[in-house]
Parts: C-alpha cells; sequence; structure tokens
C-alpha cells in the first residue's frame, strides 16, 4: 500500500511540475515524458529509502535524470 501511495504522490507532482512548464515556461508538454519523469521520481525515492532500510530490491536503473527532464520546470521537488 506504501508503494501506491508513493506512486500516486510522485506522479501528481510530475504532472503538476507539467503544468508548471506549460503555464509559466510556455513550454509543449509531452504525457511520456511526465511518465518517465514520475517513474525515474518513483526510483529513486525506493532506491533511497531502501538504502537507509537496509534492505535491498533489484530494478533496472531508469534513464539518467537529463534524459527525461527531470530537472526542469517549477519547484525543485516534493517535501
Amino acid at each position: 500500500m506504501a508503494l501506491f501511495r508513493t506512486k500516486v504522490a510522485f506522479t501528481a507532482w510530475t504532472i503538476w511540475k507539467g503544468r508548471c512548464e506549460s503555464v509559466f515556461q510556455h513550454k509543449a508538454v509531452n504525457p511520456s515524458q511526465i511518465v518517465k519523469r514520475s517513474q525515474y521520481a518513483v526510483w529513486n525515492f525506493i532506491k533511497i529509502t531502501t538504502k537507509f532500510s537496509g534492505t535491498s530490491k533489484a530494478n533496472p536503473q531508469p534513464k539518467k535524470a537529463s534524459e527525461v527532464g527531470y530537472e526542469s520546470g517549477c519547484g525543485s521537488g516534493p517535501g
């Protein structure tokens, strides 16, 4: 259940970031990029939290943040 909530939270946040890019930076929003950004954010969150909890999950590493456009947009991230 916690993983589902994490995915929902990061998906909502990346949709919001895409909206900010569209409204404030006048960029075209690509839905597939929003999905990739969300997956990247979730993957990194899980990677960091499992690192500190002592557990490990074998997940393939997604593309670099620059390849999915994660570093652009309004706001620096959730939390």
